[in-house]
């Protein structure tokens, strides 16, 4: 995908919402030590750990497996499996301390805020109905229009070709008539 007004190629890259893996942080320490403070304070320093160190998730793995060659499981091995399996599998999409680090969002509030101010506000309003073709086109000028993009788009689509012919085009008459018409039975 390009930068519509640079031109140039956009970098991405994918990571694990950091809130979604608290969960799976949790469901490990209940796996632990059960319910009750000793589950949540261990739970709450290694979500420190996975949000502010280099290798977080990898620390937290490394701790589970400590704790659990001590003391064994107070919960299920089903879950403590699960939770170690998700943390394994998805291990190199959770550098969150280095996306703190470079200012990226370790969360996915800012494309749900998103979605909610683009999408939302807009297609859902009393009484609308969509179909994928024309809400893709509403949805294609809102976020031109939000993400600042509008007068470059306009500029290039519309102001840089003579091929396009006016915008508006004079109404005749039988055009008023029906107009005429559809307000007065409509």
């Amino acid at each position: 995908m390009v930068h519509p007004v640079s031109g140039k190629r956009l970098e991405w890259s994918w990571g694990v919402d950091f809130y979604h893996a608290c969960e799976y942080v949790t469901k490990l320490a209940c796996a632990l030590f059960g319910s009750g403070e000793e589950a949540s304070a261990w739970a709450a320093k290694q979500r420190r750990v996975l949000r502010e160190k280099l290798g977080g998730v990898t620390r937290v793995i490394q701790s589970a497996a400590q704790q659990k060659r001590r003391r064994g499981l107070t919960g299920t091995k089903k879950d403590y499996d699960s939770a170690i399996g998700y943390l394994k599998n998805y291990r190199e999409h959770m550098d969150f301390a280095t996306c703190r680090r470079a200012g990226e969002p370790i969360g996915s509030g800012i494309t749900e805020a998103g979605c909610k101010v683009i999408f939302n506000q807009r297609m859902k309003q009393s009484g609308m109905r969509w179909n994928r073709s024309t809400g893709q086109h509403i949805v294609d000028l809102r976020t031109a229009l939000r993400g600042g993009l509008w007068s470059s788009i306009w500029d290039r689509q519309f102001r840089a070709s003579d091929d396009h012919g006016p915008i508006t085009q004079r109404l005749t008459d039988q055009h008023r008539k029906n107009n005429r018409e559809t307000l007065l039975l409509g």
